[in-house]
């Protein structure tokens, strides 16, 4: 059977302190007489001399030995050597906590956006290579709403008795399928093709990342992709640069800007034709569901309709079928993860801003990496500022070992020479530097 003083004390070095209090080897209100104490010290080193010779000999005078007994008296010594140890383990924890989540933060939107983080901007606008075929594929499926969008327009000549209607349903995507992908916002708006493009460039950002440049830019408010609640016009964050005369006139035939960009890649197009396709989902589950109506008054006037047969032949499984292919474009033309490449294609600046949030989540290392690409006229300075830096965190680790195993031999002490182990997130940190 083992000795009392052979079984070793086991303290988590973030419960040292509440240990010392619990135990009564110091009181809750140590740190009022602390602040006591630091006042003396403060008097005391006034009164100091600036000879470091006659400071040796004046150490074992009253005053120090007063300030000294003061400092042991109740363990005031001891519970504050606990708190200095606990928050510096407290704050080693802190950083690596924030570290870690900025690494997975960082990782996260590389995986969402679909790049490596090597080269950030090269690789953004890289991402545009695989917008043509995926505009040629929504191009095939927007095609392909022929048979509903001549469904709808036939349901509303009969809703108007046969009159001829005022409006064109759907005048966008209607343009889209007699004329295909190619037509500019511009042909859109004026009524007339272009006669030269000139489409935002994405070159000079693809060469500042090669050049190194930080030039910092307003990229004004943020703007979102359609949904339900709120549609992004694409008109906030920056603005496009028109030519014309005094009065205004831009019927040069010159398509610029955004008006270069096909409607399918032009912000604002592309919520014109958003609010067409749910205009076209909505009417489809509006005819659902009086077709589905069982209740006695709606069986009593279809019965009393005479609706044209081309009408009469929809069958409530077709409406379903067109339903799910209108509802699959929207999902697919507005999706999250697709708005990046549109935004890319719209807005250099986009890529800028895009660009700067990624840099904020990068890992401390890369953060470290970036300083000194751009310092690197100071690289002499900054060598001589991290070895400082890594004498001066040697320094400190020494003393904190030096502390720990101060604090250990105090309470072993108090237990009659019992081995004292302070455990935890300490020789974590101390392994760590």
């Amino acid at each position: 059977m083992l000795d009392e003083k052979d079984i070793p004390i086991d303290i988590h070095s973030n419960k040292l302190l509440d240990w010392l209090i619990s135990r009564r080897h110091c009181k809750k209100d140590w740190q009022k007489k602390v602040m006591i104490i630091r006042e003396k010290i403060s008097a005391a080193i006034q009164d100091m001399p600036e000879d470091e010779r006659i400071v040796k000999l004046l150490q074992g005078s009253c005053k120090h030995q007063q300030i000294q007994q003061m400092y042991e008296k109740e363990n005031i010594h001891l519970a504050e050597a606990a708190q200095f140890l606990q928050r510096m383990v407290q704050k080693e924890g802190d950083y690596a906590k924030q570290k870690a989540d900025s690494k997975k933060q960082y990782e996260k939107e590389l995986l969402k956006i679909g790049v490596k983080g090597v080269h950030l901007r090269q690789e953004i606008i890289s991402l545009l290579d695989e917008l043509p075929s995926f505009l040629d594929k929504m191009m095939e499926l927007i095609s392909s709403l022929n048979e509903p969008l001549h469904y709808y327009e036939q349901f509303y000549a009969y809703l108007h008795q046969g009159k001829t209607p005022s409006v064109v349903l759907l005048p966008l995507c209607r343009l889209l399928m007699e004329k295909g992908a190619e037509i500019t916002a511009y042909e859109w708006k004026n009524g007339v093709k272009p006669t030269r493009i000139e489409l935002p460039s994405l070159n000079i950002l693809a060469n500042k990342e090669e050049k190194g440049g930080e030039d910092e830019i307003d990229f004004g408010n943020d703007s979102v992709i359609p949904n339900d609640d709120e549609i992004d016009f694409g008109d906030s964050g920056f603005e496009i640069e028109v030519v014309g005369d005094e009065k205004g006139d831009v019927m040069d035939g010159v398509a610029r800007g955004l008006d270069g960009l096909t409607v399918l890649e032009n912000p604002q197009t592309r919520n014109v034709i958003y609010f067409e396709l749910r205009e076209l989902e909505n009417f489809l589950k509006m005819r659902k569901m009086d077709e589905t109506a069982e209740n006695i008054s709606d069986i009593y006037i279809s019965g009393m309709e005479e609706r044209p047969a081309a009408l009469r032949k929809v069958t409530v499984e077709k409406i379903d079928k067109w339903l799910a292919h209108v509802s699959e474009i929207i999902s697919r033309l507005f999706d999250t993860e697709k708005a990046h490449l549109f935004r890319i294609r719209s807005s250099p600046q986009y890529v800028e801003k895009l660009v700067e949030s990624l840099e904020e989540k990068r890992s401390l290392e890369n953060r470290y990496e970036k300083l000194e690409i751009s310092i690197r006229e100071e690289q002499s300075e900054i060598r001589t500022n991290l070895q400082k830096t890594k004498k001066s965190l040697n320094e400190i680790c020494n003393a904190t070992k030096v502390l720990q195993k101060e604090i250990e031999g105090e309470i072993s002490k108090m237990y009659k020479g019992r081995r004292v182990n302070i455990m935890g997130g300490i020789n974590v940190a101390l392994i760590n530097s």
